[in-house]
């Protein structure tokens, strides 16, 4: 029993909490759904994954009242993890990337600077106070991985790509070959204002 949008082409009343970046795979979004009639969580999500494709798919439900704010300025941090994949490269390179020490160096700096495209011009943005999380993970089939955890709100936002494809050019001295355009970003959590 799905609430509707008034007029000509009425829309489900269904809202993301955080629009995924262009190109960002994301893996437990949040979203409010209103609905006509009242439902246990349970069937909602059992009712709703019968009709949709296996690899999308509610995890769960939980009632909130109609008063309640929208989910997206309770959003406080975004939680990505960032692939490369090293097909054939050099051991000291693998090594240095997948050093813990890189990202500590990085994080440890005062300001870090990138250039973003807004509204059609160059500006350089400092993207450090962005940046909560950044660590290492686990190498998992032939691809070196990150943990990266950025703040999110009002502020503004730099994509995940940009930011990890400056700590490639800045670790390898300015010749990454076309690497940040192999990374794989993906969004794993959304956390909410009071969670941790």
């Amino acid at each position: 029993p799905m609430a509707y949008s008034q007029g000509y082409n009425p829309q489900p009343k269904l809202s993301f909490a955080l629009a995924l970046p262009v190109g960002v795979e994301g893996w437990q979004e949040l979203a409010d759904l209103e609905l006509k009639a009242a439902m246990a969580p349970e069937e909602l999500v059992a009712r709703v994954n019968r009709h949709l494709a296996p690899e999308l798919h509610f995890l769960r439900a939980w009632e909130v009242p109609l008063t309640a704010p929208s989910l997206t300025p309770s959003v406080r941090e975004a939680v990505y993890q960032v692939s490369l994949p090293l097909n054939g490269s050099a051991p000291q390179i693998r090594a240095q990337l997948s050093s813990p020490a890189l990202c500590d160096e990085w994080l440890s700096r005062p300001s870090i600077p990138v250039s973003v495209q807004r509204k059609e011009k160059l500006v350089e943005v400092d993207v450090r106070p962005q940046i909560r999380e950044l660590l290492p993970l686990q190498e998992e089939d032939g691809a070196l991985r990150w943990g990266l955890r950025l703040s999110a709100g009002q502020g503004g936002s730099v994509r995940p790509q940009v930011i990890m494809a400056y700590l490639l050019k800045d670790a390898l001295n300015g010749r990454v070959d076309g690497w940040e355009t192999q990374l794989r970003v993906s969004r794993t959590a959304l956390i909410l204002d009071g969670e941790m």
